[in-house]
């Protein structure tokens, strides 16, 4: 059973939940699947499921190098320690965009035979409910049929 203000999304044997007042699309990836998610604010976010060969630390840095050649004056701190026990890489970004302070979130780990990035981008008056977002769409993503991610 689902929450309250969830919606349940199975893509390529992986499960996730999501605000279900968010629009979702689903598109085809070169190396896998992706569902783009857009809050009814500026927050958005991507959860991508990837092949298994897929390298969890050069996802996280792709993403990493897209945002700093376009935010030159971008911090970024390493989430990967953070105690997720599903491992995989992480990064929080900070940056300016249109004058407005910027947060990106993104983590990369195994998922039964796949590996799965969530990444979610906010700005500063949504950062704090976003990254809330992002903490709970990882804890939700699990194996299609699983209770374990």
């Amino acid at each position: 059973m689902v929450a309250a203000g969830l919606a349940e999304c199975h893509v390529d044997g992986v499960t996730f939940l999501h605000p279900s007042a968010w629009r979702r699309e689903a598109q085809d990836a070169e190396a896998g699947s992706e569902i783009s998610l857009q809050s009814e604010g500026v927050t958005f976010a991507l959860v991508g499921v990837y092949s298994p060969d897929a390298d969890p630390a050069e996802a996280v840095d792709e993403i990493l190098d897209a945002l700093r050649a376009e935010h030159p004056g971008i911090e970024v701190e390493d989430l990967s320690d953070r105690g997720w026990k599903q491992g995989g890489e992480g990064a929080e970004a900070v940056f300016i965009s249109l004058d407005t302070v910027a947060y990106a979130w993104l983590r990369c780990w195994p998922v039964g035979d796949r590996r799965v990035l969530v990444y979610v981008q906010s700005i500063e008056p949504e950062a704090e409910t976003s990254f809330e977002v992002f903490r709970a769409l990882c804890r939700s993503v699990k194996k299609f049929g699983s209770e374990e991610g």
